[in-house]
């Protein structure tokens, strides 16, 4: 379950549950959660909530959003993070969890092959049965809603730099079995990195260590796994793609 305690002014005016989905955050009526202050705008911010993540994104508005003190513009939210709508401040807590450790059993099925960015050509190579149940478990639980833009990575260096991966799937795993592996995530109007393991390896975005969660990502970011540069490309609406794009797609 995931709650948002809103406080006003330092008192708690109320507790909001958050329902899968999305809920607008707002000073009009038309939005899921009021906020009745002038320093509000009518759409200030909304949050995506799907398959135990949950994303808050600024809608453009006069006086920001900000998460722990940091101004954002998109942010993968975790319990306890307080964010400051305005004379508003939002408390989140969680107790849901995605990937979280399960026994392996003995009918889990064939490992799960994931795309290992620093082989040429991007073969696919199984993982071990914790990752394998992590990234099925993002799978089951991610809706089939399509993405609304082209979603790619262009490779800035290793084995395969110059080319490019189409995001054709809702979740594509990629890495290199036994060091670093992550899931590139597509939900509504953007791109999630999940941390699937970090052994001997090493995961930074935009040169930050990420160990472990989840990380939105924007337009341009850069994401390193292992000696592996990859740009993040948010482009044209994914019905103008043009053929013949390069897709090393996996389900």
């Amino acid at each position: 379950m995931m709650k948002l305690h809103i406080h006003h002014k330092d008192s708690l005016i109320a507790v909001h549950e958050l329902a899968p989905g999305t809920t607008r955050i707002g000073r009009k009526e038309d939005n899921d959660i009021v906020l009745p202050d002038r320093t509000v705008s009518g759409h200030h911010a909304r949050i995506h909530h799907a398959y135990g993540l949950a994303v808050l994104e600024d809608l453009g508005s006069t006086n920001g959003s900000s998460v722990n003190g940091k101004r954002v513009t998109r942010r993968a939210l975790e319990n306890g993070d307080i964010i400051v709508i305005g004379n508003c401040q939002l408390r989140f807590e969680t107790d849901e969890q995605v990937g979280t450790d399960e026994p392996e059993t003995q009918d889990s099925g064939p490992p799960t092959q994931i795309l290992r960015v620093n082989t040429p050509g991007m073969p696919p190579g199984p993982v071990g049965g914790k990752a394998t149940q992590h990234i099925r478990k993002l799978r089951a639980g991610v809706p089939s809603n399509p993405a609304e833009l082209s979603l790619r990575l262009r490779f800035m260096s290793g084995r395969n730099q110059g080319r490019h991966l189409d995001l054709i799937n809702t979740v594509t795993a990629l890495g290199q079995p036994g060091q670093e592996v992550v899931a590139l995530v597509r939900e509504a109007g953007g791109l999630m990195l999940r941390v699937i393991e970090v052994n001997d390896g090493l995961v930074l975005v935009n040169g930050e260590a990420v160990a472990e969660g989840t990380r939105a990502l924007k337009h341009h970011d850069i994401i390193q796994l292992g000696e592996v540069r990859m740009m993040v490309l948010f482009e044209h609406p994914i019905a103008a793609m043009e053929k013949g794009t390069e897709d090393w797609s996996l389900e």
